[in-house]
């Protein structure tokens, strides 16, 4: 692939290698020479693209959130009820296929690695803080209120976060279909108005 190296697709194709990476090994299992094979180019290509690990590692994190806004957005824009754009956005985020589950692997190393790592800290807070708005606001209006309802929102967002993890680490005790029956509880309690 380095003949003919269009830079953009080239970034992009080196960051899908390390998602890879990450999805299957952690991020421990991620290196420039890895990455390299995965991708098909040089070590020293991917090192003029990302001259450090970290840089490399966050742009597969970046390349997972891209990849997730790019589907949230039509979901939040649509023109169907507030309660129905949060509770497709929310099951959006839940590793209900392959490629949901792919996406959560790679978040859930990134969370781990969080405390230790101020920059993957800074991406992962902006992503949920964002994640969180989008559910305030879905939320706020379904209400009718007249305050923000952040509470509500936090509370879903860290329950789907919690299932996510569970579904990943224990498939076995949350296969696809209890998932998403406990995920439409965590739904419904956010929408109800007792709650």
């Amino acid at each position: 692939m380095d003949q003919a190296w269009d830079p953009t697709r080239g970034r992009q194709v080196i960051a899908e290698a390390a998602v890879h990476l990450v999805a299957t090994h952690g991020l421990e299992g991620v290196s420039v020479r890895k990455v390299a094979t995965q991708a098909g180019v040089s070590a020293g290509l991917v090192q003029h693209h990302f001259p450090t690990k970290q840089a490399l590692l966050l742009a597969a994190m970046h390349q997972v959130d891209a990849a997730v806004q790019a589907r949230l957005e039509p979901l939040v824009s649509d023109r169907r009820s507030a309660s129905a754009r949060l509770r497709a956005l929310a099951l959006e985020i839940l590793p209900l296929d392959e490629t949901r589950a792919t996406e959560a692997r790679v978040w859930l190393a990134f969370i781990a690695a969080a405390p230790a790592d101020p920059a993957i800290t800074q991406a992962h807070a902006a992503t949920w803080q964002e994640l969180a708005e989008i559910l305030t606001r879905l939320l706020t209006h379904h209400h009718g209120s007249d305050q923000p309802e952040l509470d509500r929102a936090t509370l879903l967002l860290a329950g789907l976060d919690g299932l996510a993890v569970t579904a990943l680490a224990e498939p076995q005790r949350l296969p696809p279909p209890r998932l998403l029956a406990l995920a439409e509880q965590l739904i419904g309690q956010a929408l109800s108005p007792d709650s």
